[in-house]
């Protein structure tokens, strides 16, 4: 693992990604899943912050508003499609 690869932190877990966005994280980029190409793999800059909010999904302590979290979820799949779209991964 390169000094990159251990400040980022990707993940395709979609309601993973969408939390994370949620909760204030910014999404470095995308790039294609090496296991399947069509899926997406979200790219974070690895942080307390990540961690912590990941923590609280996992553990069911994450709380979200409903009407804020659909619009969260529908930004991140317009994201991916345009991504996908200017095949920013190949």
């Amino acid at each position: 693992m390169t000094q990159k690869d251990a400040n980022e932190f990707k993940t395709s877990e979609f309601i993973l990604i969408c939390t994370l966005v949620y909760g204030g994280v910014a999404v470095k980029g995308f790039e294609s899943d090496p296991i399947n190409p069509r899926r997406a793999v979200a790219v974070f800059r690895s942080s307390k912050k990540l961690e912590e909010i990941r923590q609280r999904l996992y553990s069911g302590r994450m709380s979200v508003d409903p009407v804020r979290f659909w619009v969260t979820v529908r930004e991140v799949k317009g994201r991916i499609r345009d991504a996908l779209e200017e095949r920013r991964w190949s």
